[in-house]
C-alpha cells in the first residue's frame, strides 16, 4: 500500500477548507501542524472552527507540531480527505498529512 502525502495552508483565518478539493479515500491518514505555524489549527469535520475540533498546536522551537492520526480503517472502511477540513487562528497556517490508499 503506498504512501501519499501533501500540504495544506488556510489564507485567511476563520475560514475553513477541507484537506482535498476532490474525493480521496485513504484507509489512514496522518496529521500534522506545520513547524512555521504562528497559531493553533483545528481538525474537524465541515463545521470546524476555534470551538469545535480537535487543536493542533506547535511549540516554539519544535521541529513539528502536534498530530492527530487516523488509524487503519480496514476493509471496507476509508476516510474521505474532503471530508476533513481544518482552520486556523493565524494567517496562512496549515498542516501537512501523509495517508494510505
Amino acid at each position: 500500500m503506498p504512501m501519499h502525502s501533501g500540504t495544506k495552508t488556510v489564507a485567511a483565518a476563520g475560514t475553513r477548507e477541507a484537506l482535498s478539493a476532490t474525493r480521496i479515500s485513504a484507509s489512514w491518514v496522518i496529521i500534522q501542524a506545520l513547524s512555521t505555524n504562528g497559531g493553533v489549527v483545528y481538525v474537524g469535520d465541515n463545521t470546524v472552527s476555534a470551538t469545535r475540533g480537535n487543536e493542533l498546536a506547535t511549540p516554539v522551537g519544535a521541529a513539528a507540531g502536534d498530530r492527530i492520526t487516523f488509524p487503519f480503517a480496514g476493509a471496507p472502511g476509508f476516510y474521505d480527505l474532503s471530508l476533513i477540513y481544518i482552520d486556523v487562528a493565524a494567517n496562512g497556517n496549515g498542516v501537512k498529512f501523509n495517508y494510505g490508499a
